[in-house]
């Protein structure tokens, strides 16, 4: 049981000698437990529940949220970065074996979902290319069908126009399972449980330092000092304190974002439309309009130019439009630069995870589950994700390389050829070839670390795939 004890008092001057530290002048309490989440997102929520329901005695610091899109939350398989990416890195069987944790952790999110409440929505998340990037998403669904069997389906042409209701998109892929759910309810229905299942939740009243080395490890607020053998640093709030080199080395991506309303009926397909290798696009509707996100190179300082972008953007997607000016503003979201979550181990007893600021929350419920596995030393599946967990700092020179490439994308949608479709069916010279379903690779294509993604092309992966 967690205990709660005054600090004693100290016996002199601190080790460094500072003035001041005289004896007996903190008076912190000291709160003694085995393990301490300091974080208030998804993964840190999920985490704790799992450490709780282990037998650990838990306590969880508040500390705030990285901030979110508004959009529903998403459950489905897969990750930020592509999946030809990812078996580059890796290789297929990690990669595969990456997936099938995925497609595991979105459907015991939905099954979570169910148990504590939580409303599920509508079915369903697409990966949508325009044409110019058609012939990437076809090697990424033969990809996947190699190395995560079951997890895509390919919608193209007249099919998918008719599916979303839009003619900018030539192909998309479907991840299955996929789900909507309301954003953050899932969190808030496990903060609420926390007390049910023995967490003991402390929210953070000031700023918070952390002191990480030796057997017990200390996190300290003004007037509390939490004492505890396990850390788990969750979002970028605390990483500063606990890890500043992987704050560091995160990549903030903006947004214009909110709610369009729409001229006409809502698109009928209610799950969740991401934009693959283009603009940044991601979106979903309900019966009030449509739930709109769209990457800018730029931050969005005021919600007049948020609705400027919305609005054109919409127009570009439907047919009608909006019906009036939407309501949106800037958003600043951190995310890793390859497209990974960042979770492991980075000292004895301290854990991280963060950077799944553009993830399913499906990732988060993974990265909590393979964390708190690893702390209970019943599984070493977070080595997966070890090859993600060193992150350069970035520097001014990124920042003007990420401005770049987003500008890059809005001229390659530019400059490529719209898709015509007459009589309800796409013409061939409208529709790249490469859309087209693939048949699956022979059984005994090689598997390994050295086997060559398709697609694959000497210099790495293609920038507008990220």
């Amino acid at each position: 049981m967690t205990s709660i004890l005054p600090r004693p008092k100290s016996t002199g001057a601190s080790p460094n000698g500072a003035p001041g530290a005289e004896r007996g002048t903190d008076r912190r309490r000291i709160l003694d437990c085995e393990v301490v989440v300091v974080g208030s997102d998804l993964a840190a929520l999920a985490l704790a529940h799992r450490l709780a329901g282990a037998g650990r005695e838990v306590v969880r610091l508040a500390v705030p949220a990285d901030p979110a899109l508004p959009l529903d939350d998403l459950l489905a398989p897969g990750f930020a970065m592509p999946a030809r990416a990812l078996v580059h890195r890796i290789g297929e069987d990690d990669a595969g074996a990456l997936w099938a944790l995925s497609r595991e952790a979105a459907a015991q999110g939905r099954d979570l979902a169910k148990a504590v409440g939580v409303p599920l929505g509508p079915k369903g998340a697409l990966l949508a290319a325009r044409p110019h990037a058609a012939g990437r998403l076809a090697d990424e669904q033969e990809l996947l069908a190699h190395i995560a069997p079951g997890t895509a389906r390919l919608v193209a042409g007249a099919d998918l126009e008719r599916l979303i209701g839009s003619g900018s998109f030539v192909a998309a892929l479907g991840l299955v399972p996929a789900v909507r759910i309301p954003a953050g309810a899932l969190a808030a229905a496990l903060a609420r449980a926390a007390a049910s299942v023995g967490i003991q939740e402390i929210a953070a009243d000031g700023a918070v330092a952390c002191d990480l080395k030796g057997l017990r490890k200390y996190v300290d607020l003004p007037n509390l000092r939490i004492r505890a053998f396990e850390v788990i640093l969750c979002g970028t709030a605390i990483l500063r304190a606990g890890a500043p080199h992987l704050a560091a080395g995160l990549k903030a991506t903006h947004f214009a974002a909110g709610r369009v309303p729409l001229a006409g009926a809502p698109p009928a397909y209610g799950g969740r439309v991401r934009e693959y290798g283009g603009l940044g696009i991601d979106y979903h509707a309900d019966e009030s309009g449509l739930v709109l996100a769209v990457e800018t190179a730029l931050p969005v300082r005021t919600a007049a130019g948020a609705a400027r972008i919305l609005s054109r953007t919409a127009r570009g997607l439907l047919p009608d439009g909006p019906a009036g000016r939407p309501e949106g503003r800037g958003y600043r979201i951190l995310s890793a630069p390859h497209g990974m979550p960042v979770a492991g181990r980075i000292d004895k007893g301290v854990h991280v995870i963060a950077g799944l600021g553009l993830q399913p929350v499906s990732a988060h419920l993974l990265t909590a589950a393979l964390v708190a596995e690893a702390i209970g030393g019943r599984d070493d599946r977070l080595a997966l994700l070890q090859p993600f967990l060193a992150l350069e700092p970035r520097g001014t020179l990124a920042a003007l390389a990420d401005m770049a490439a987003v500008w890059r994308a809005q001229l390659s949608v530019r400059a490529a050829p719209r898709a015509e479709v007459r009589g309800g069916e796409a013409q061939p010279e409208a529709v790249p070839a490469a859309v087209a379903p693939r048949p699956a690779p022979p059984a005994g294509r090689p598997r390994g670390r050295s086997a060559t993604p398709p697609g694959y092309r000497a210099g790495g992966v293609d920038p507008a795939e990220r």
